[in-house]
Order: C-alpha cells, then structure tokens, then sequence
C-alpha cells in the first residue's frame, strides 16, 4: 500500500510462504530514504546475482561408452543446472523430457554437462571405484542461463527451481550445483535456504548442494564458511576432498581441497554434511593457481579436467 501511494515500482518474490519479500526497482532517492524510515520494512539489500566458478583444464582421453543396460531400473536424478549437452557419452542416460526457462541463444551447458559427466562416469573416468555406482538416468533442468549473455537475480533462480521440481515430481533426487560467492550468516538462515527447505518439504525431495569454492588460499587466507543457499537444512550439503598430492598442491591426499567452503552453518548447524573427491589446488613459483582436477566432459565430448565442490 505504502509503495502504490509513493508510485514506487515494486514487485513480490516467491521465496519461501513465510518470507514477504518485495523487489523494488527505478527508484529515486527521495523513494529510497522514505522507504528506509517507513516501519513495515526490516531490512533493505541489494538482490544478489549468481556466478558459476568453474576452474578446468582440457585433457583428452579416450573414454569408453557405457548404454543403460535393457529392463534395468536405473534411478534419475534432476540436475538443476546449465544444461547437458547430448554427447555421445551422455545421451543414452538423458530423459526425451526436460524443463527450461531460456532460449537456446542464451544456454551453455558447459557446467551442468560437467556436473552429469560425474555423476555418470565418475568411477569410470577415475579408474577407482569411489561409489561403485551403475549409473543414473539424468533429467535436465535448464534454470542458469549463459552468464556472458543473463544475469540472473537470486529471486529468478528460486522461481525456476521450485518450477522445475514442482512440474516433475516424479524426480525426487536433485543436484544442485550453483550457488553464491556470498558467506553464510553465522546467526541467520539465508533466504535462498530457506526457500530450498520449503521446496523440499512441500515436493518430498532431496536436493544435493555444493558448499561453494573460495579462492583465498590464492592470498594465504583462511577459508570462507559455506555460502548462502549451502545453509538450507534439508539438503545434503557436499564438500570436496582431494584424491592426490601434485608437487604445487596446498592440501595431502584425502584431506579438504583448498577451495572448498567449510562450516559450521548458522545456529551451530553442521554443514557441509559429506565430502568426496572435486579436487585439489595450489600455486607454482610465479603465485598462478595450479588446478589438480577429477576428469569429466565438455559440451564437444571430449575429456578435461575440473575442481570444485560441483564435483
């Protein structure tokens, strides 16, 4: 009522039923500073947009193809992510059916291909048997678009997520590697978690989440805690840990990768609540980061190399 009086142009979220959150946008000045005094408001923030981090180096390696086996029943997973491109390796575990909210012009499905390379081929591409895991049918839910050519808000992120698991229910397993530079608060819930517990309490689903990538072991600086979204209390929030020791390499093998985020979450929640391999890091002689990565796919089908706790 308030900003229909003042003609501020405001819009409302869908975070999570118990969160009235309200965009505002083209706002003066004089808007802005009545709007801080006006007592129906708690907190003023900028929305908070979202950038992948993906750190890889190109290998090629030839890698045999594995096709689901006939009358098995595999499980799917959701991956909500950038897309996944139908490589040769990929495609026989894609579902015909998918959910997206953007135009093919504006996808690269550079993260969310990665990300499926893993979870389909992670043992295989290893050479160790990790997870001794089979396989998984994959369901792409494209909610990122190309970050060169959108940005996206926070709000935006939400509404695809809770689109795409709500529309396919029949998913219950979902892998959630995006998240935010931004460290979680030590006292408070981010929004973003709150909207993926609610998510996952209304559709009955798991929601797998990266506890997020920090660079500061670039500046010898401690590690960041996990970021917000990481703070969300039903997800099974994944760290990473190294598999070797490369002569440039910060941390020994089996141990947390230098980038990955640590915890604890808000109220003394302990997060991450598992790690596994995605890595490790370091510098050479002229301070430029060395990556020692697990291997995966890119979007042409060929082998490369990627850290971080999306793997």
């Amino acid at each position: 009522k308030f900003c229909k009086e003042k003609k501020i142009d405001y819009s409302r979220t869908l975070y999570s039923a118990d969160l009235n959150i309200f965009k505002i946008q083209n706002i003066t000045l004089d808007e802005f500073n009545e709007l801080k005094e006006f007592d129906g408001v708690q907190l003023i923030s900028e929305m908070p947009f979202y950038e992948i981090t993906l750190d890889e180096l190109d290998e090629t390696e030839i890698v045999n193809i594995k096709k689901p086996i006939e009358g098995k029943d595999y499980p799917v997973i959701g991956v909500l992510d950038t897309g996944i491109a139908g490589i040769p390796h990929l495609k026989p575990w894609l579902l015909e059916e998918n959910f997206t909210k953007f135009h093919k012009d504006d996808i690269d499905k550079r993260h969310g291909t990665a990300v499926s390379g893993v979870i389909v081929y992670g043992d295989e591409l290893e050479n160790e048997k990790y997870t001794g895991f089979e396989g998984a049918k994959l369901f792409e839910a494209i909610v990122y678009p190309n970050e060169k050519m959108l940005k996206i808000p926070e709000y935006e992120l939400i509404e695809n997520i809770r689109e795409a698991i709500s529309e396919n229910n029949h998913v219950k397993i979902w892998n959630l590697s995006l998240g935010t530079s931004k460290e979680a608060y030590l006292d408070e819930f981010s929004d973003f978690g709150k909207a993926l517990d609610e998510i996952q309490d209304e559709n009955n689903v798991l929601i797998c989440k990266s506890a997020g990538n920090c660079d500061n072991f670039k500046r010898n600086a401690p590690r960041s805690r996990i970021s917000q979204s990481a703070d969300s209390i039903r997800s099974l929030v994944v760290g990473s840990i190294t598999k070797s020791k490369l002569p440039t390499d910060l941390a020994e093998k089996n141990n947390s990768s230098p980038f990955s985020r640590i915890g604890p979450g808000p109220s003394f929640l302990i997060k991450p609540d598992i790690a596994h391999v995605g890595g490790n890091a370091g510098l050479n002689e002229t301070n430029q980061s060395i990556f020692n990565g697990v291997k995966t796919f890119s979007t042409d089908g060929t082998s490369k190399s990627v850290v971080g706790t999306s793997f």
